[in-house]
């Protein structure tokens, strides 16, 4: 569709202020024009107001001889003409955007002026906005030659909407989500860092075979700090020594085996923090190590 331009409309416009000439034939305050002008000042105080633009435009419709333009319709819709033509970016058609909202303003009825904004719209990104100022457009000017044109591009406006809706929601969505991964992740290490578990109890085949009262469980510890826990013991002079350290990202997670004999070591951090299970199996032995939080 071809952008509506100033020579279109300046035929149409009255050398004599808005309503001056019909003010002078009819006095009445209850006129046609009397009732456009007051629904357009209302207009201009609530700009967002569709219906009352539905309104503006259905009374324009039935006045003869229609509704002569303001000269401020002139000038937001000549600059609006030149500032769409010039446009390289979204932002300088939400420029042009701006001045044919202005020529709608001053003139609600004029369709040209609709037809523009919906260009104008369209071009930036607003798709709803486009569709329902073609809407407007085709109120204005029902038996316009380019009616199914302005249809279909309305039809087309409503498509490009859904789509953004669709992506935007979309995008909301993987948002929400990494969010709710972050909240997640941050509760595997809340209340853990700076953590001491010692070993506490040795199962073979879920039979234990140490207790507390034996020695070697003051020997073995682990320490969580941020992301890292660690492997202590003591040796045979009570030195404690460094045997392992890793990285941890959820309160499940393995350590390969060094040993051919032996599977993977699968480490589980209960849910209150308050125990550690160390599990393996070694010549079909399976193997597990319980270790409870000290401080």
């Amino acid at each position: 569709m071809k952008l509506r331009a100033l020579a279109g409309f300046i035929l149409l416009i009255s050398p004599w202020p808005l309503f001056a000439q019909n003010a002078r034939s009819n006095s009445s305050t209850t006129s046609p024009q009397n009732q456009l002008q007051q629904l357009t000042t209302q207009l201009q105080q609530s700009p967002g107001d569709q219906a009352l633009r539905e309104k503006i435009i259905n009374l324009a419709r039935t006045m003869v001889p229609p509704p002569t333009l303001p000269e401020e319709t002139e000038r937001r819709m000549a600059r609006g003409v030149v500032a769409l033509k010039e446009a390289k970016s979204v932002s300088d058609y939400k420029d042009a955007v701006a001045e044919f909202e202005k020529a709608t303003l001053a003139a609600p009825w004029y369709a040209d002026a609709y037809y523009n904004l919906g260009l104008a719209r369209a071009k930036s990104e607003d798709y709803a906005g486009a569709a329902a100022s073609l809407k407007l457009y085709l109120l204005a000017a029902p038996g316009a030659k380019d009616a199914a044109e302005a249809k279909a591009l309305t039809y087309e406006m409503e498509y490009k909407q859904e789509k953004a809706d669709k992506r935007q929601s979309e995008e909301q969505d993987a948002a929400t989500n990494a969010a709710n991964a972050a909240a997640r992740q941050a509760s595997v290490y809340q209340g853990l860092d700076g953590g001491v578990w010692v070993l506490k109890q040795t199962f073979l085949n879920d039979v234990s075979i140490h207790t507390t009262a034996e020695r070697i469980h003051a020997r073995s510890s682990l320490e969580i700090h941020g992301h890292e826990i660690e492997s202590y013991y003591a040796d045979d002079y009570n030195a404690r020594r460094s045997d392992w350290h890793a990285t941890f990202a959820s309160r499940q997670f393995q350590r390969p085996s060094q040993d051919s004999r032996q599977s993977a070591r699968v480490f589980t951090i209960s849910g209150d923090g308050q125990s550690i299970t160390e599990e393996y199996t070694q010549d079909g032995t399976k193997c597990r190590y319980v270790f409870e939080r000290a401080n």
